[in-house]
């Protein structure tokens, strides 16, 4: 037994869950006496983790954890030193319950050691090294007429344009529902290719032709286009559960970022709205909101039963968002 406090005891074996998490075909040892490489006498070691790098190649861990109420000092670092040079480990991290001092980190980095800290639904300090952000993507639509006013059709209102039947392989749908079909369908490409491939999700637009018919002249295209309303979310509403290497700034685990609402047309509280796509990189967290109700979106945009020659103009035709 390694004596320490219940308190302490308690953050080792989170440290060793969360290594076995990582890990689960990894060899995690708590609280367990080893030989010392210098004197052959057997030394406690807090955790020990056996594992394969790349699943092949075998490696060894040591990792000291440190529950103080104070930052770990470049005294703890070379205290720790001394620890993994007396192991037979080949990697060698400290976890501290309060984190650590610059001076620490610039000497753990300088020998190679891994300084983590372990988050249990907690805010990341501010402001420093921890650098999460969170980004949201709302689905807009805009719907574009071509010709616009539409030669020849007999259209006043835009329920005369959403009811217009269109024939599909499976029976008869109203324009407004076949077009919106047709625009998840392609919403929900552009999403998954972002999973696949990361970044941002792309523009997207679904569109239908109606051929002419015994009043008008021309055919009508109608065309949804889907577009991406970028918003970033404020650092202090992070919530982080995982852990975090300050020496390589990776984290693992989940971040909680500000709460959403789903059922608006803006995320809420705690996001500000970008001008421009954001460029991803570091740490950072991005939700996709899609698949929402864009026909009820688009209908409250222009009132169904609104005037169609109420309606701006512009090159290649007409067009409202939501």
């Amino acid at each position: 037994m390694s004596g320490h406090s219940p308190e302490w005891r308690e953050f080792e074996q989170a440290v060793a869950a969360f290594a076995g998490a990582l890990d689960p075909t990894a060899r995690i040892k708590h609280d367990i006496r080893l030989p010392d490489r210098h004197h052959r006498g057997l030394r406690q070691r807090d955790v020990w983790i056996e594992a394969k790098l790349l699943g092949h190649f075998p490696v060894s861990a040591l990792v000291s954890c440190k529950r103080f109420q104070r930052k770990l000092h470049s005294g703890d670092i070379d205290a720790f030193n001394g620890e993994l040079t007396s192991s037979h480990a080949r990697v060698g991290v400290v976890y501290s319950y309060s984190g650590f001092s610059k001076p620490a980190l610039a000497k753990a980095k300088v020998l190679g050691i891994s300084c983590c800290r372990l988050y249990r639904r907690q805010a990341p300090e501010i402001p420093e090294v921890l650098t999460f952000i969170a980004y949201c993507c709302m689905a807009q639509v805009a719907l574009n007429l071509s010709p616009y006013p539409p030669a020849g059709w007999k259209l006043n209102t835009w329920n005369d344009l959403f009811d217009i039947p269109i024939s599909t392989s499976t029976g008869t749908r109203t324009l407004l529902d076949e077009l919106m079909i047709q625009f998840h369908e392609n919403e929900m490409t552009v999403v998954n290719a972002r999973v696949s491939s990361g970044g941002i999700p792309s523009p997207f637009q679904a569109e239908i032709v109606v051929p002419p018919n015994a009043e008008s002249v021309s055919e009508l295209k109608v065309v949804a286009m889907g577009r991406w309303k970028f918003y970033r979310a404020k650092l202090e509403a992070h919530e982080l559960n995982g852990s975090y290497e300050f020496t390589g700034r990776d984290f693992k685990g989940e971040i909680a970022f500000p709460w959403i609402d789903r059922l608006s047309s803006e995320p809420g509280p705690g996001w500000e709205r970008l001008d421009d796509a954001p460029v991803l990189h570091g740490n950072y967290v991005l939700a996709i909101l899609s698949g929402g109700n864009t026909k009820e979106a688009l209908i409250r945009s222009v009132g169904s039963t609104g005037f169609m020659r109420d309606y701006g103009t512009n090159k290649g035709g007409g067009g409202i968002k939501d």
